[in-house]
């Protein structure tokens, strides 16, 4: 099993930012579906999907029905700041 982190940075305005976050939720799906643990991240100008995503649309990707959404603030691990 493997911990995998995919950080989408991606705008939301072209339509290779809407292939770009497609590809980040298909990923995450395999990911999930292989058993790995996974952590989709939006920072930057990516947080735009976080309400896109939200919503239905037509230009929108949806995201996959067994991903569950959750908030969290900005964490840095121990391991980052080398603790």
């Amino acid at each position: 099993m493997a911990n995998v982190a995919l950080v989408v940075f991606a705008d939301t305005e072209t339509h290779a930012d809407t292939g770009r976050v497609a590809n980040a939720l298909t990923a995450a799906k395999e990911f999930k579906d292989a058993n790995d643990e996974v952590a989709l991240v939006f920072d930057g100008a990516g947080t735009r999907w976080i309400g896109e995503l939200s919503r239905t649309s037509s230009k929108s990707p949806t995201a996959p029905p067994n991903c569950r959404h959750s908030s969290r603030g900005p964490r840095i691990s121990d391991e980052a700041r080398g603790r």
